[in-house]
């Protein structure tokens, strides 16, 4: 077994003996795919149908976590056991495993993944296969016949961590708000890409994986009940590369859920159609970051000081307010090469304080401005797509939207 993976189980043990796995383990898994379901049944008999019908599912171990709260109401419970009923019946060509994961009140859908993931690291340690991928899926999320194919290829070369892409469903009540939503993640992302920033991904559980030693040494899935997948990956990108591999598609639903206070479920319940829900960080706020990412790598290549002066002068008070000045000196000293000290200076300005700093430059200087313009500017590719398009004219979304998936 990978040293890394045994010393990592060590010390969460009590996860694998608390939730034990029932149902079928591969001795010899090339892939684990780790599906927290609440309350998803019978929803999540497609994804499995899905996974079923992918021609490598004999090479894949997929676990479920079955789970709810403690304070869970009589109905989800119900719903526990229909699931598990179900899991139970089934014959797949994968080999399934699942566990009822009774959680505490404090706990959510960050707890679920890391039983589910701890497990898989554990059978692919055990198979000898630490480099395989541990790959998250949701309950309700689609995928097609190449899915498991495409994870395989992705991971036919050693990688650390992958984001895969997404595409929602484009029809139904729901449309405005998917369009609006998803017109805005990929605007977030695109706009992350041209900073340079190691952190320039969509974070979303049921689109990731990394390979099983990655995942031991980034510390295991966080124990959050919303935004463990944007914890997880900034661990993961800080130990090493997340790439994109978006010749993988996932396909998450498109509903209104408010088990968590962020992500897809809250925003499509808070849409409302108004110009608010049109707005996103200014193009210019990623021009700033994006310079201050150049002029830091620059003077860490020269080997110059960096101090919060070297920063374009929009960021500097932040960048004073959190400290910088005091903690680089520090940081830098430990450094023995021009990799760690690049490293280190990512680890310090990670994915939260790259978002922190985004809202900064929206209060201070650099308002909220309209989410078309903002994509025309960002991927001019697409300029006169977005151009066309207007808060109204949800056809002109759509293929919008069309074209940056497939500006990937």
């Amino acid at each position: 077994m990978s040293i890394r993976i045994a010393k990592y189980l060590a010390r969460h043990r009590d996860t694998l003996d608390r939730w034990p796995l029932q149902g079928t383990m591969s001795k010899q898994p090339e892939l684990a795919v780790v599906i927290p379901a609440l309350a998803e049944y019978p929803g999540i008999c497609d994804t499995l149908e899905d996974l079923a019908a992918c021609p490598e599912a004999p090479r894949a171990q997929v676990i479920v976590v079955v789970n709810h709260r403690e304070d869970a109401d009589a109905g989800t419970i119900a719903n526990t056991g229909e699931t598990l009923t179900h899991l139970a019946a089934r014959r797949d060509p994968f080999a399934l495993s699942w566990c009822e994961a009774v959680l505490p009140r404090k706990d959510g859908v960050g707890l679920a993944r890391k039983i589910g993931m701890d497990h898989a690291a554990a059978l692919l340690a055990e198979a000898g296969r630490p480099q395989a991928p541990i790959v998250g899926l949701d309950a309700d999320t689609r995928v097609d016949a190449d899915y498991l194919s495409g994870v395989l290829a992705a991971f036919a070369v050693p990688r650390w961590g992958v984001v895969f892409n997404f595409a929602h469903p484009l029809d139904g009540p729901l449309r405005a708000a998917i369009l609006a939503y998803e017109l805005y993640l990929r605007y977030c992302e695109r706009g992350l890409r041209s900073t340079g920033s190691p952190y320039a991904y969509t974070a979303m559980g049921s689109a990731m994986a990394c390979a099983a030693e990655a995942y031991a040494v980034s510390g295991g899935m966080r124990r959050k009940q919303a935004g463990e997948d944007f914890y997880f990956l900034q661990a993961l990108a800080k130990c090493g590369p997340v790439e994109r591999a978006p010749g993988v598609v996932v396909r998450p639903a498109a509903r209104v859920s408010g088990r968590v206070p962020f992500g897809t479920g809250r925003s499509l319940g808070d849409f409302t159609g108004s110009g608010d829900d049109y707005l996103a960080y200014a193009p210019k706020s990623y021009a700033v970051i994006g310079a201050w990412l150049r002029t830091a790598e620059s003077r860490i290549v020269s080997g110059g000081n960096l101090t919060v002066a070297h920063a374009p002068e929009p960021l500097r008070a932040y960048l004073d307010a959190q400290g910088f000045d005091t903690d680089w000196p520090g940081i830098a000293a430990q450094t023995k090469t021009t990799g760690q000290r690049h490293a280190q200076f990512h680890a310090w300005f990670d994915a939260f304080r790259t978002l922190k700093a985004l809202h900064h430059l929206r209060d201070t200087a650099y308002p909220l401005q309209p989410l078309f313009e903002g994509i025309a500017r960002i991927a001019p590719e697409v300029d006169a797509i977005a151009a066309a398009a207007t808060r109204g004219d949800f056809d002109a979304q759509e293929r919008l939207l069309r074209a940056l998936r497939s500006a990937g």
